[in-house]
């Protein structure tokens, strides 16, 4: 085998994607039922904060959450919404950031530059995820 096809077959890099729609009357009910403990379970203080008060960015920010579990691979039941945070830049651009378990998932997995897009519209809030994973390390 060559160098250069040894090279290649040693590190290989994958794109992971996970995508996820919220229906935003649904997800408003959750919050009328769950109160400041669904929230308090579901998101740090600053996403909460950033919202506005505006319940259609918090379940945009449920779908990116959902998104990023699914790059993950683990589901919701994996390692808990509270450990994906949901935050942006300065112009509004969102990013991710990952806590506890979400975290060592990531590590494990060696998943990097995540990148994230969230909308909203009418009854539909929709997130997209993407990581690089770097096999073969």
């Amino acid at each position: 085998m060559s160098q250069a096809l040894k090279a290649m077959s040693e590190s290989v890099t994958k794109q992971r994607v996970g995508i996820d729609a919220v229906h935003i009357p649904s997800w408003m009910r959750y919050l009328e039922i769950g109160g400041d403990s669904f929230l308090h379970r579901v998101y740090v203080d600053a996403e909460h904060a950033s919202s506005g008060g505006h319940p259609e960015r918090l379940a945009a920010r449920f779908a990116a959450k959902e998104a990023v579990l699914k790059v993950l691979g683990c589901g919701i039941s994996g390692v808990g919404l509270g450990a994906v945070e949901i935050a942006n830049e300065e112009g509004g651009r969102p990013f991710v950031r990952l806590h506890g378990g979400a975290a060592g998932l990531a590590e494990t997995l060696v998943l990097s530059e995540f990148e994230l897009s969230i909308c909203h519209e009418q009854d539909y809030a929709l997130a997209i995820a993407t990581a690089r994973q770097e096999l073969g390390r």
